[in-house]
């Protein structure tokens, strides 16, 4: 899966004329296998009274999800779309770092608002997803933080990683909370 990651992210970069000198230090040294990537199994049980996951925008570069039940929802164009899995697909979502670094390029990316809504049907079977993210390094002596491309002035230094992140990670997972940025 970090593969077909890293080839959807050089793909994206390509398209938007970013330098290919510049990709690894632009996405916090993803693409050389530097940067963090987790892998996250997700079990969402309709017997068990929880609430699915906060409205957020994923923090990384790109997002791989595969899930064979219905719960993934994003919102777009002022209202929430359902996503219907498909058998043989992944669903891939762009994360905030995708969007502060395209914001300047022709082809601005997008992260996607989304949420897992609560099964509120408890005789439904349970529902199982995994992803794998892929973020920037947390070595402060290799990556900097985020940065923005501008296609006069090149990488311009964004925001902090790390702390990027810790507060991305916080509205997303507590309560009452949105981890949009």
């Amino acid at each position: 899966m970090q593969y077909f990651a890293m080839k959807i992210l050089e793909a994206i970069l390509k398209r938007l004329n970013i330098p290919i000198e510049l990709w690894d230090k632009a996405t916090g040294y993803s693409l050389s296998g530097r940067g963090t990537y987790h892998f996250t199994f997700n079990h969402f049980r309709p017997s068990v009274r929880a609430r699915g996951l906060n409205i957020h925008k994923d923090s990384g570069w790109i997002t791989i999800l595969r899930s064979l039940e219905p719960g993934l929802e994003i919102f777009r164009k002022q209202e929430w779309i359902p996503i219907l899995p498909k058998e043989d697909n992944f669903i891939v979502n762009f994360g905030c770092a995708m969007e502060i670094l395209t914001r300047d390029t022709d082809i601005p990316v997008a992260a996607v608002a989304h949420r897992v809504t609560e099964q509120k049907e408890r005789n439904l079977s349970d529902r199982f997803s995994y992803a794998l993210f892929v973020d920037s390094s947390l070595d402060k002596e290799l990556c900097e933080g985020l940065y923005r491309y501008h296609p006069t002035d090149g990488l311009l230094l964004e925001a902090n990683f790390e702390e990027f992140l810790d507060n991305i990670v916080h509205k997303t997972y507590e309560k009452d909370t949105q981890g949009l940025y």
